[in-house]
């Protein structure tokens, strides 16, 4: 479901459905182009009234893409997170897979799914993705993000998920060289 901030009253109310009907976790879709203002709170309503985010491909994010840190912020807040085959394999670009793998890495990906609207525009295939993300992080951790973690979360359970690897989520060159200049921008304003 796209990003509403009636989204925790949709559930509620029957007009929005969790997925597998279980009550317990809602998928989020997020835009490419910006972040949506008051995402952070958006984020802790659903968790206060019984529902994990699990937010859809953020990997295709520019803002996301710029300043990581944000997207870990509501990943250690409990939010989960889908990236999409797709960008493992180069389908967005390369930064969007560089940064897809940059996740993975650094255990802000738990899940991998086909952003498969159709048979014959986006291919429900995740084999090549299973490949990369194996070769990435390990044939263990790939099982868990292509069979145990939606297993769980299909069960209505919380997949337990590993603490983030915060050393290898990093802001952009500019941001960590010269941090100086978002603050000297920001005086510009």
């Amino acid at each position: 479901m796209a990003i509403d901030s009636n989204i925790p009253e949709k559930i509620k109310t029957g007009k929005l459905l969790t997925l597998n009907d279980t009550g317990n976790f809602a998928l989020v879709e997020m835009p490419v182009e910006t972040i949506p203002l008051h995402l952070d709170n958006l984020f802790w309503m659903m968790q206060v009234g019984g529902l994990t985010p699990i937010l859809a491909h953020p990997e295709r994010n520019y803002h996301l893409m710029r300043k990581p840190s944000i997207l870990l912020k509501w990943v250690e807040a409990g939010v989960l997170v889908q990236i999409t085959a797709g960008s493992l394999k180069g389908h967005y670009g390369r930064r969007v897979r560089d940064f897809s793998l940059m996740l993975l890495r650094g255990r802000m990906a738990h899940f991998v799914a086909t952003d498969s609207h159709d048979p014959d525009r986006r291919r429900p295939l995740l084999s090549k993705a299973r490949w990369i993300v194996e070769s990435a992080i390990g044939a263990e951790e790939a099982q868990r993000i292509f069979d145990e973690y939606p297993t769980e979360v299909l069960n209505g359970r919380a997949p337990d998920v590993p603490a983030v690897v915060p050393g290898n989520v990093r802001n952009s060159f500019i941001q960590r060289i010269f941090p100086f200049l978002q603050q000297f921008g920001r005086a510009l304003h």
